[in-house]
């Protein structure tokens, strides 16, 4: 689905809702994937792993409409 969809944060496991209305998938898109390049202190560990969203594949949905929007002409 090209560079709208698909990202460099490993993004994966799309499926539609049964509904046809929306596009699930997991991705690592917001926060850190990978560790830091500096030692962390306990609390800076601690208000990390409290956020909603710390990287480590989080669930994302868009409308399912998008899928049409971004196909290739030559697919539609």
């Amino acid at each position: 689905m090209g560079s709208d969809i698909n990202t460099g944060y490993r993004d994966k496991r799309a499926f539609v809702s049964r509904d046809g209305k929306y596009l699930f998938f997991a991705s690592d898109r917001i926060g850190k994937s990978e560790l830091p390049e500096e030692t962390m202190t306990l609390e800076e560990l601690r208000q990390m792993m409290q956020l909603p969203v710390n990287g480590y594949e989080n669930i994302y949905w868009v409308d399912a409409k998008i899928i049409e929007e971004l196909k290739p002409e030559h697919l539609k």
